[in-house]
């Protein structure tokens, strides 16, 4: 996906809200590879020349239900697949 400002043509997704947000983003990456969980991309700051506070969508797989990234609402471009069966 295309990280950029969110009026600048080609643009998927635009930035998060505040360094602070930013910041809870970023621990919660770690925070899923901690618990164990594959981050398979993204999940990174990204510098751009406009201003704003920009990460890469991030994707974990072999991620459990006991899994603190599955069980809380992450306000954050991040998701985490189960496998089922």
């Amino acid at each position: 996906m295309v990280v950029g400002h969110a009026l600048e043509a080609g643009t998927q997704i635009g930035p998060v809200v505040s360094a602070q947000q930013l910041q809870e983003n970023l621990a919660n990456v770690a925070l899923g590879l901690s618990e164990g969980a594959e981050l398979v991309c993204g999940g990174q700051q990204v510098e751009r020349a406009s201003e704003g506070f920009y990460m890469s969508p991030g994707l974990f797989i072999n991620s459990t239900n006991a899994m603190q990234i599955n069980r809380e609402e992450l306000f954050a471009p991040l998701a985490a697949v189960i496998k089922v069966g």
